[in-house]
């Protein structure tokens, strides 16, 4: 089953950020804010005490938030390098913001523990397949960033159980379906079997990207 929108949580443009990074000022601000001007990024984030930008630049590594096991957006090689979409922005994110690509901490995070882990300051950013809500973006005290890949959502099945390209949610009654814990693919599909009248046995997984 594939992911639907994929949002970048929290503002990670190269350009025109350094505008919010000075004149947010709270201490659990979520913004990793980056400039088009990297020989003045330290100085322009040095006007914002206890930012998160600020502690990235006292610290001198990003703490980057991803998924870890989806192979073009994240994925961790055998020798322990972060390949994919996902990855290299935040490399980019730290190469605007600490003059540096390579001074990021990769942190692996399952849909279900991505935004407490992202609330409680375990990571910087979140970097990882995340669909933007207005629920999310009113209700969770974190600020999404721009888009950063849009997709769908849909169900595979076998032919062997019946299952045809033109079969549609009113051909699911009765069968065995499997997603991500805590996502919007979890509750969109809750939700459209309902409306179809249909009952599934929805079993969910944190393994999945």
């Amino acid at each position: 089953m594939s992911k639907k929108l994929r949002a970048l949580l929290l503002p990670l443009v190269v350009l025109a950020m350094i505008a919010a990074a000075c004149t947010s000022d709270t201490s659990d601000t979520t913004v990793a804010d980056a400039t088009t001007d990297d020989t003045q990024a330290p100085a322009a984030a040095a006007q914002t005490e206890g930012s998160t930008l600020q502690a990235v630049i006292d610290r001198g590594t990003l703490r980057c938030g991803v998924g870890g096991s989806a192979p073009g957006f994240s994925e961790t090689q055998p020798d322990g390098s972060v390949t994919g979409l996902d990855a290299d922005y935040c490399r980019a994110v730290a190469a605007a913001v600490l003059g540096d690509a390579n001074a990021v901490e990769f942190v692996e995070t399952t849909a279900a523990e991505r935004f407490s882990v992202l609330s409680a300051g375990e990571i910087d950013v979140l970097m990882r397949n995340t669909t933007f809500t207005q629920t999310r973006d009113t209700t969770l005290g974190l600020d999404f960033g721009p888009t950063t890949y849009f997709d769908g959502q849909g169900l595979m099945g076998t032919a062997a159980d019946g299952f045809t390209p033109e079969s549609t949610l009113a051909d699911i009654d009765g069968a065995v379906l499997c997603t991500n814990a805590g996502t919007t693919t979890e509750k969109n599909i809750t939700e459209g079997a309902a409306v179809f009248g249909v009952t599934i046995e929805l079993r969910t997984t944190e393994q999945f990207p």
